[in-house]
C-alpha cells in the first residue's frame, strides 16, 4: 500500500471495510495456493462490461522485512487470476531475493533470530517464496 506523506509523518490510507476484506481474502487465497510470502498490498476498481472487478497489487514479502512488487491479481467476484505472467513474477522475485537489501536484511533478521548461542544462520530464501517452484 502506498504511503502518504503528511508533513513529516507518514501515514497509511485508511481502507474501507469492502476493500479490507478483500485484501485479506486474497492475501488467504496466494497464502495458500502461491506462496507463504505473497501478500496483497492494494487493490484498485474497475469495469469489465459493466461489472466490477479489482485488480490487486501483489508482493513479496520475506519476514526479514524486505519486499518488492511481482505482479498483479484479479478478483472478479467470484474466482482470483494471475494477470502478471509466472516467468515475469519469478524474475521479479528473483531479482527482490538477491537485490542487494535483501541478503542484508536477512543476515540482520536471522542473526537476531538465529545467531545466538552459536545457532547457524540459515542461508537467505531463493525463488518466489513458493516452497513448490525452485529458485535460480
Amino acid at each position: 500500500m502506498a504511503r502518504i506523506a503528511t508533513g513529516g509523518a507518514q501515514k497509511q490510507p485508511e481502507l474501507d471495510r469492502e476493500e479490507e476484506e478483500l485484501l485479506r481474502a486474497a492475501t488467504l487465497h496466494l497464502v495458500q495456493n502461491h506462496g507463504m510470502f505473497l501478500v496483497a498490498t492494494g487493490a484498485r476498481p474497475l469495469r469489465i462490461r459493466g461489472s466490477l472487478a479489482w485488480v490487486i497489487t501483489v508482493t513479496l514479502r520475506y519476514a526479514a522485512g524486505h519486499e518488492g512488487h511481482v505482479g498483479e491479481l484479479l478478483y472478479d467476484g467470484e474466482e482470483f487470476t494471475f494477470l502478471t505472467e509466472q516467468s515475469v513474477m519469478d524474475e521479479r522475485a528473483r531479482q527482490i531475493a538477491e537485490g542487494p537489501e535483501g541478503p542484508r536484511q536477512w543476515k540482520l533478521w536471522a542473526a537476531q533470530k538465529c545467531g545466538r548461542g552459536g545457532t547457524k544462520v540459515p542461508e537467505p530464501p531463493r525463488g518466489n517464496g513458493n516452497p513448490n517452484v525452485k529458485g535460480k
